[in-house]
């Protein structure tokens, strides 16, 4: 990578880094620890919430299933959007959940179930966050080491040591960094501002991909000349697409079914 490449990526971490400390002095309860004294208002809970969703391994899976599937496959996620939109307008479960004054969702379900409840979900949500970053870091290590185009190994001390494995230790520990400093205050902070400086290069991104390919040039061939049952476009000819074969739904052979019967 060139000297401006790594600019690039360093500033806004240092930005970020930065406003981590200076969110620190805010910090004076454990209301603000847990729950960012409630004082959240729309535009930062909604940046930072939607940039929260951005992580690499999450991307990776977009990407991917986007790539298996084309543009069928966002038809019907914009109905969960849909879904979603409604009830946060509605305050479906969440102005319920607001109005028990609960902080976490520990002490909910130990108001709402019993404290023997509370530690047996305890016990399992730690499980599975050990399993969980045992995996997504190793994924986001591995991305960064491929786009940056960095040695897949490095000798430190004499040691051979996986490159992955070093960019995975620093990105736990800028994690348990920005979640101890802090605490719920200093990751919306961050997303928030993170999210702000992101989706500007977000923008760019689109309109350079509009402006050097063209639709019916270049996307339109290439997704439409596709087999019966594996269309890139069309959200009910996607019976033999192979992410719709792994969820094991099969709705078009059922409507297929049932014309014959009709």
């Amino acid at each position: 990578m060139h000297w401006i490449d790594w600019t690039i990526a360093s500033i806004p971490l240092l930005v970020t880094l930065g406003l981590i400390l200076w969110a620190r002095r805010h910090v004076r309860s454990v209301s603000d620890f847990l729950t960012g004294g409630r004082v959240a208002g729309r535009y930062l809970l909604t940046v930072s919430g939607m940039e929260a969703s951005q992580g690499v391994i999450g991307l990776l899976a977009v990407y991917e299933a986007y790539y298996q599937s084309g543009f069928a496959y966002g038809f019907w996620d914009g109905l969960l959007t849909a879904a979603g939109l409604v009830m946060a307008l509605t305050g479906y479960g969440v102005y319920r959940f607001r109005e028990t004054r609960a902080m976490t969702m520990g002490q909910f379900l130990e108001i709402r179930y019993s404290r023997k409840f509370r530690i047996f979900a305890g016990t399992l949500q730690s499980i599975s966050g050990v399993l969980n970053y045992a995996l997504f870091p190793a994924v986001s290590g591995k991305f960064f080491v491929f786009f940056c185009g960095l040695p897949t190994e490095i000798t430190v001390a004499g040691l051979v040591l996986p490159t992955f494995a070093l960019i995975m230790a620093a990105y736990l520990a800028v994690a348990a960094t920005l979640a101890t400093s802090g605490g719920q205050l200093s990751i919306m902070v961050a997303d928030c501002v993170v999210g702000v400086l992101s989706y500007p290069m977000y923008l760019c991104v689109v309109a350079y991909i509009l402006w050097r390919f063209s639709w019916f040039g270049d996307f339109a061939p290439a997704l439409l000349d596709r087999p019966k049952g594996q269309s890139l476009i069309n959200p009910f000819d996607i019976a033999e697409l192979p992410a719709h074969k792994r969820t094991h739904i099969s709705l078009v052979p059922k409507l297929d079914h049932y014309k014959q019967t009709l």
